[in-house]
């Protein structure tokens, strides 16, 4: 999954991904992935909730050396 943007629509923050066969998904709070679902959506993020615990997948770059 490659997070691209966030969005608000109303008071629901969106989640703007790429899924792996390259279509643009819109996901919100509580939608179910395969091996997972959305457990929260902030300003800088999305974090997954999976079997084997929390994942975060941040829209923050990398700081350059």
């Amino acid at each position: 999954m490659g997070l691209v943007g966030l969005g608000r629509m109303g008071s629901d923050q969106v989640a703007f991904v790429y899924s792996p066969l390259g279509e643009l998904v819109a996901l919100r709070n509580g939608d179910a992935l395969s091996d997972g679902a959305v457990g929260a959506l902030d300003a800088n993020g999305v974090v997954l909730d999976t079997s084997e615990g929390p994942v975060r997948i941040s829209l923050a770059l990398p700081r350059p050396r």
